[in-house]
């Protein structure tokens, strides 16, 4: 199936990777690896959007997908807590597999979290502020107490992580997501 949302998607494509990858050979300008993920990045969401598209058709693979989308969240801020507790080699592990445009010793002497976002604190905390508020607005979804118990987990490690990216922006996010969840619940419709 070919939506309209896939021109959108095609179109944004292109002029995020096609056209600057061709500015960038026809100049013969060097490139590094944080050029390149920069560049192809954007596809990948393309991949898992086409791969939503065809696969994902009823509830039980909804919940399946939110399931991963959550542990996935675990994942970054897990690296985000051995970012934090200044384990040994996982800024080296960061540095050489996410590189940023920033010092290494920036993030060793401000203690801010980026875990996978390449040196943007403010990102991660963003992302980790709408995943935190995700999982606390879906975990009622799942039948099986122990993923509920997982997305619960998750979604407070997320809030933790998020606060060590000392993220002002991140913060906000967090306080509206959790105001949003509470004006979408049942229990605040009854309080009205």
């Amino acid at each position: 199936r070919f939506l309209w949302a896939d021109g959108i998607l095609l179109l944004f494509l292109f002029f995020r990777v096609a056209l600057p990858t061709m500015v960038l050979l026809f100049r013969g300008e060097p490139w590094g690896a944080l050029a390149a993920k920069t560049l192809f990045g954007p596809i990948q969401y393309y991949v898992i959007y086409r791969m939503a598209v065809e696969f994902v058709d009823d509830a039980r693979k909804v919940r399946q997908v939110l399931f991963l989308m959550i542990l996935s969240y675990g994942i970054v801020s897990v690296i985000g807590v051995l970012q934090a507790l200044q384990v040994p080699g996982i800024n080296i592990f960061l540095e050489t597999w996410y590189p940023s445009n920033k010092n290494m010793y920036t993030f060793l002497f401000a203690r801010r979290v980026t875990s996978l976002w390449a040196g943007d604190w403010n990102g991660v905390g963003i992302y980790l502020a709408m995943c935190m508020a995700m999982g606390l607005g879906t975990f009622h979804l799942f039948e099986e107490r122990w993923r509920r118990t997982t997305v619960i987990v998750i979604s407070v490690l997320n809030l933790v992580v998020m606060f060590l990216t000392a993220s002002f922006t991140g913060i906000i996010c967090a306080v509206l997501g959790l105001f949003i969840l509470l004006a979408l619940s049942p229990q605040a419709k009854h309080l009205a």
